[in-house]
């Protein structure tokens, strides 16, 4: 008897990791194009011929197209 409950754990246990395996996987897409990352470079403009700041904002994973 002890073997079948075992058995029956073992499964739910999988089950209910398979399913929150599942679930993370598809809500981590919905989440990814929310991810904004913004960074500020520096340069010298010749044409106003003055130190420039420029700020980028990338929209979903870093370095990706969007």
């Amino acid at each position: 008897m002890e073997e079948i409950e075992g058995l029956v754990t073992y499964g739910v246990v999988t089950g209910l990791a398979s399913a929150l395996l599942a679930v993370l996987l598809l809500l981590l897409p919905l989440a990814i194009p929310r991810l904004i990352v913004r960074c500020r470079r520096h340069f010298w403009c010749a044409t106003a011929g003055t130190r420039t700041v420029v700020e980028f904002e990338e929209r979903g994973l870093p370095g990706g197209s969007s």
